[in-house]
């Protein structure tokens, strides 16, 4: 019961106006040719983390509650190679091909990609007004994968192997049973309420945060104070238990593998302000 309370007083200390996912899409041409999808997420509360009898559980998921007070656009898929090299004119992709997500990048890569494009757009009068490119920070990353959902998978459903083959997970997520370690051309399976696609495999995605060991809770967090970055959602060349949406670890700035892409957010500028 006390940490019922703990929870209902950590989310009643945030001021959130509630909306419903209404699925509002804004479409942004990078070319005449490329362009990205963008969904809209809506503010709310969740539970971050996993209860502890979830399958493939690890030890750095514990639950906290969370409020997002700001809603934002997420981009429907990872970023794939194709526009990638609109904004940053070289593929450093392990697995070649225009649809396929951009992979084996650093979180300096993918930070620059998405300052490169802010550059790009304010020049040319295509960024929104008050809102800016970057890396969704871990909380909004789940939370958006969620979609209102608390399993481990984001339709609403648990795995039934960790380590081997998992029918459940082979309706939504690239893994390592289903793709043998080969990045997949973006958005092939089932996408989540709120209209996104690959949030459980395919490649992690790098995200805002640095890493701790323990999630953190509260309003809006992000953190800040380590040496190591966030990613998030599993890969083709992973098993089951890292592609749940709770999994989560952390890697140095530089490191990089054929595994490891991005998902651009557009976030209104003033929610990214550092907090701890």
């Amino acid at each position: 019961m006390k940490i019922v309370l703990i929870f209902a007083a950590i989310i009643a200390s945030c001021s959130v106006s509630f909306a419903k996912p209404a699925g509002k899409i804004r479409n942004v041409a990078l070319t005449e040719s490329v362009s990205l999808k963008l969904l809209w997420i809506p503010p709310g509360n969740f539970i971050m983390g996993s209860p502890p009898n979830e399958l493939g559980r690890s030890e750095n998921e514990s639950q906290v509650p969370i409020k997002i007070t700001k809603g934002f656009y997420l981009a429907e898929t990872e970023v794939t190679q194709a526009q990638w090299k609109i904004v940053i004119p070289e593929n450093p992709s392990a697995f070649r091909g225009d649809h396929l997500p951009v992979e084996n990048i650093t979180w300096a890569d993918a930070k620059k990609f998405c300052e490169t494009l802010n550059a790009l757009q304010l020049k040319t009068g295509q960024l929104p007004q008050g809102y800016h490119w970057d890396l969704p920070t871990e909380a909004q990353w789940e939370y958006a994968c969620r979609a209102g959902t608390s399993a481990a998978l984001h339709h609403g459903i648990e795995l039934t192997s960790a380590d081997q083959k998992c029918p459940h997970l082979n309706q939504v997520a690239w893994y390592q049973e289903n793709a043998r370690g080969n990045t997949q051309p973006v958005g092939g399976k089932k996408a989540n309420r709120w209209g996104l696609k690959d949030m459980h495999g395919n490649v992690w995605e790098w995200c805002r945060d640095n890493y701790t060991e323990t999630n953190p809770g509260g309003c809006d967090p992000w953190f800040t104070q380590s040496s190591t970055y966030v990613r998030r959602g599993g890969s083709a060349g992973y098993q089951a238990r890292t592609c749940r949406a709770a999994s989560r670890d952390g890697l140095g700035a530089t490191a990089k593998g054929n595994g490891l892409g991005l998902r651009l957010a557009l976030v209104p500028i003033d929610s990214s302000s550092a907090k701890n």
